[in-house]
């Protein structure tokens, strides 16, 4: 081997160099490349999580505000209920849009959430219960919404733990 070597002349020193240089450089950014491609997947999964907590903190609240308008409107059947059958009929029908519109998000909802997690579970239990039955929220709003804020808070939290690049942009109140 070392005749091979101490036969070289000075130019094929240079293409040995060059060559090693080359393939060492090749390996090195294919290591970058790899490195870049991987943090950008993270960052594009960071992305579609936040999108995913933002629109579980959307639904959620136009799952209240469908709430408190079907017990508005269900304050209005009772009102009209005898004295305007067609005003009662008219609430009656925004009664179950709203309905509707509830077990729309709440489904929603169910399906962003992990429901093996206990409070997870409780979230959608009471919400559930909201939607079938009629009750007032205003006795239980502060309940629901420290239970959602908690499961929207965990997953912000893992998504930090995750990701700590992809601190949050907005500031919420």
């Amino acid at each position: 081997m070392m005749t091979i070597f101490s036969n070289m002349q000075t130019s094929e020193w240079v293409t040995l160099c060059l060559g090693i240089a080359a393939f060492g450089t090749a390996i090195w950014s294919n290591v970058i490349a790899h490195r870049a491609l991987r943090t950008s997947g993270e960052q594009k999964l960071a992305e579609f999580r936040k999108e995913w907590i933002e629109n579980l903190r959307t639904h959620f609240a136009e799952f209240v505000a469908a709430t408190y308008s079907r017990a508005a409107a269900q304050r209005r059947i009772d009102v009209f209920a005898k004295k305007n059958v067609q005003l009662a009929r008219e609430w009656r029908e925004k009664y179950m849009q709203f309905t509707e519109e509830m077990q729309r998000h709440r489904s929603y909802i169910r399906l962003c959430l992990n429901l093996k997690e206990k409070a997870h579970e409780t979230l959608i239990e009471m919400m559930e219960k909201y939607t079938k039955e009629k009750l007032d929220l205003a006795s239980r709003d502060p309940e629901l919404h420290e239970l959602a804020q908690a499961a929207i808070k965990k997953e912000w939290d893992e998504l930090k733990s995750k990701f700590p690049s992809s601190k949050r942009t907005t500031k919420t109140k």
